[in-house]
């Protein structure tokens, strides 16, 4: 019994650590968040997918952080269900300044949805339509509040478990 304590202790530092250094990055850098999972595609699919975006983030000079992203399908609904699928956190640890263009291309690249960009401070984060068919809307653009952490909701990320969202504006 005392080791599964101290494992699940363990378990809930790692994930603090992992969450403040989330942050951090948000703090200091420009990040994002993109997946290349698609609902239609294969798991085989989906994980060649997330391979290649990430060797294409990784040349590109970023820092990439794999993080498990989810959404509630059938949201607030009796049959409601959480779905998840990989996602990275990007930081744009250079500061070059593109990466929100980056996200963009990629996402269409790999016909997501949307992607998510926070500005450096964390104070602004939009969620970009990169895709003609789905929400938000191809280019629209819907502002979001800042990362609330330890919550969440329809649309998330966890990292280690610990979940977090973007409310929008």
């Amino acid at each position: 019994m005392k080791k599964e304590k101290i494992k699940r202790l363990a378990e809930e530092i790692f994930a603090e650590s992992s969450l403040s250094r989330a942050y951090e990055h948000s703090q200091n850098h420009d990040t994002g968040f993109i997946t290349a999972y698609r609902n239609d595609n294969s798991k085989k699919e989906n994980k060649l997918s997330s391979k290649a975006l990430s060797a294409l983030l990784q040349s590109k000079g970023y820092g990439i952080t794999k993080v498990k992203g989810s959404y509630i399908e059938n949201y607030k609904q009796p049959d409601a269900k959480e779905v998840s699928e990989a996602t990275f956190i990007v930081v744009d640890i250079h500061d070059k300044g593109n990466l929100q263009k980056a996200l963009m291309n990629l996402g269409e690249k790999f016909q997501q949805d949307s992607v998510l960009f926070v500005s450096k401070g964390g104070e602004k984060s939009a969620l970009i339509g990169t895709n003609k068919g789905g929400y938000p809307g191809y280019h629209k653009v819907n502002m979001m509040k800042n990362a609330v952490y330890s919550q969440t909701g329809e649309f998330m990320t966890r990292v280690n478990g610990r979940p977090f969202i973007f409310k929008e504006d």
